[in-house]
């Protein structure tokens, strides 16, 4: 992709020079031209004096005084030239502005792309050097971008990203049913919002009757584009209408909605990010704000929960962007345990860059081992390992980094729950345990309320 940037971009530059140097041919034929037409302007009066004196011969002033007759035929001969001459200068001399008038624009438009291709080999030095796309999006975020009204004080509505940078740790299965354990304890006319912003769909797949998903995803009569979290990354704001459109049931509870993912997310968002890379002031991190940070979400969600994938994608970058709150999940593995740092680090560069205020709620075990109340070997060294690294990132990063008290087990039943069925709604084990994890969450949220 940085190949084919810049490839476009030299292009673009040579085409930009190219003009200038035709410019420069013009003036030099107008030059040309204006030294040709003036021999020819000469010959021309010269021809118009020599007819002087066979008029002056007709009238018979050549006979009586031939001196007199010759110098008015070189009179007459160099009025006219000096006026044809004058008239052509005039002219040329027009053209000649309006040459140098054109080359000024061109020299204006070489200087800005020649801006805008150093800007852009900027971004590629940057990408290539980091060997990721991460410190592309840890740039300054401008003053004039939106912002979002603060919990508490101007709505009651929270969002939250259940992230981590690594695949495999159970970022869905802590989404879906701690969404559905939040609903629960809602009141009645209180609903959940949830939205998956990974292109394999897999949350989808998770809480939506399979019937109804798989109509939505796979009609030819659908526009996916539109009708799926494809449709949140769009520069253009939602329209009327557009958002309740996306809205899909939750099979497990009447008191969520779910706006899901399509593949062609994974396209849309690379498109938005070569535009991004591409172009000096085009900004796409900060597109959830105005669609889900309104009156009409306010009124209806008590909380709004995004699946995020394991990279740093545009949705998942607008996902942090409005989020109040961020949950790591995590197997208590090392290779899980490592990739938690990992994701911290990116999340303070973005926090630095004015791109997102999101905190951290802390970090959830999952898929635990316990017999008799207790962690089954090797879990509870490794938990006791993950509170002590929890400690480290907090000083390193300067943030209250903590473990969840309620750990998420590895149910048994759990791989033969069907399309649309959340542990929440058909393992009691696992009722139990998200309800907890929602009452310590709901606490957790609490902290970022201003009053």
């Amino acid at each position: 992709m940085v190949i084919l940037l810049t490839i476009k971009m030299d292009s673009s530059l040579l085409a930009c020079r190219l003009p200038k140097w035709i410019v420069h041919q013009r003036q030099v034929s107008l030059l040309s031209r204006f030294g040709e037409e003036q021999g020819l302007r000469s010959l021309g009066a010269l021809l118009l004096g020599g007819l002087a004196p066979i008029v002056l011969s007709v009238v018979g002033i050549m006979d009586k005084n031939p001196v007199v007759a010759a110098l008015v035929s070189l009179v007459i001969g160099c009025f006219m030239g000096w006026v044809l001459m004058r008239w052509r200068t005039k002219e040329l001399h027009s053209q000649l502005v309006e040459t140098s008038d054109e080359l000024a624009k061109r020299t204006k438009r070489l200087d800005a792309m020649q801006s805008e291709l150093d800007w852009l080999h900027g971004n590629i030095a940057s990408i290539e050097a980091d060997k990721s796309i991460g410190k592309f999006w840890c740039r300054k975020a401008g003053e004039a971008q939106p912002s979002k009204p603060q919990l508490g004080r101007d709505r009651t509505t929270r969002f939250i990203s259940v992230l981590n940078l690594k695949g495999g740790v159970g970022k869905t299965t802590i989404s879906s049913n701690l969404a559905t354990a939040l609903a629960d304890q809602l009141g009645f006319d209180e609903r959940v919002l949830l939205v998956d912003i990974d292109f394999q769909g897999t949350l989808s797949n998770r809480v939506v009757d399979v019937t109804k998903r798989t109509d939505f995803l796979t009609s030819p009569l659908v526009d996916h584009d539109l009708l799926t979290s494809t449709r949140l990354i769009q520069k253009e704001p939602l329209a009327a209408g557009d958002f309740q459109k996306m809205l899909l049931p939750s099979a497990d509870s009447s008191k969520i909605d779910v706006i899901c993912a399509h593949e062609r997310l994974d396209q849309a968002g690379t498109l938005e990010l070569i535009r991004a890379v591409t172009k000096r002031d085009y900004e796409v991190r900060f597109r959830y704000l105005p669609s889900l940070h309104c009156g009409d979400i306010y009124a209806k969600y008590s909380y709004v929960i995004f699946d995020c994938p394991p990279r740093l994608t545009v949705s998942c970058i607008n996902a942090l962007a409005a989020s109040d709150g961020y949950l790591i999940p995590t197997k208590l593995q090392d290779d899980s345990i490592d990739a938690i740092g990992r994701t911290l680090k990116w999340i303070t560069e973005i926090t630095k860059s004015n791109v997102t205020s999101a905190q951290p709620l802390g970090l959830i075990a999952n898929e635990v081992r316990m017999f008799g109340g207790k962690f089954m070997k090797p879990y509870g060294n490794t938990y006791e390992t993950l509170k002590d690294q929890a400690a480290a990132w907090s000083a390193t990063y300067e943030q209250d980094i903590a473990v969840f008290d309620r750990t998420i087990s590895l149910f048994k039943d759990f791989g033969t729950l069907e399309g649309g069925q959340t542990a929440y709604g058909h393992i009691k084990e696992a009722k139990d345990e998200f309800d907890q994890l929602a009452q310590e969450t709901i606490k957790r949220m609490n902290r970022f309320v201003k009053l």
